[in-house]
């Protein structure tokens, strides 16, 4: 029986796991990830990037984590990757009363309202981490 190789995510650049910081995006080379091994189907495009900073501590994603980010519809309470006025950030995406917000899971940071010029590029579906042992 023949396998066929795990899917490649490139792997485009840093993400601001606090304040929103420059979009860096290039190719920083490719993380082989095997989806199904962890019970994961990705129906879109992946990507990978590298999260800079503690405001997504409460969600279990950490400073140097991997997020995996599908490109794919959000809704509300998804954990996005969303440009902000030229940068990028990693947050969890609200609806609340009328407005859309990007909110960190770690009350030092306050909600980001998102814009005009905002727009959510897609949705964490994974997090690799480096145990400390």
């Amino acid at each position: 029986m023949l396998h066929s190789a795990p899917p490649k995510s490139p792997l485009l650049g840093n993400i601001a796991g606090g304040v929103p910081i420059d979009d860096n995006s290039g190719d920083l080379g490719e993380i082989v990830f095997d989806f199904s091994a962890v019970g994961i189907r990705p129906r879109g495009e992946t990507f990978a990037l590298k999260v800079e900073g503690d405001s997504m501590v409460g969600a279990g994603i950490n400073d140097g984590d991997v997020v995996i980010i599908e490109k794919r519809p959000h809704r509300s309470r998804n954990i996005v990757a969303a440009l902000v006025d030229g940068r990028v950030t990693l947050k969890r995406y609200i609806e609340e009363e009328g407005r859309q917000l990007l909110r960190a899971e770690n009350k030092q940071y306050r909600d980001i309202v998102l814009g005009e010029e905002s727009r959510v590029q897609g949705v964490a579906i994974a997090v690799i981490h480096e145990l400390d042992i």
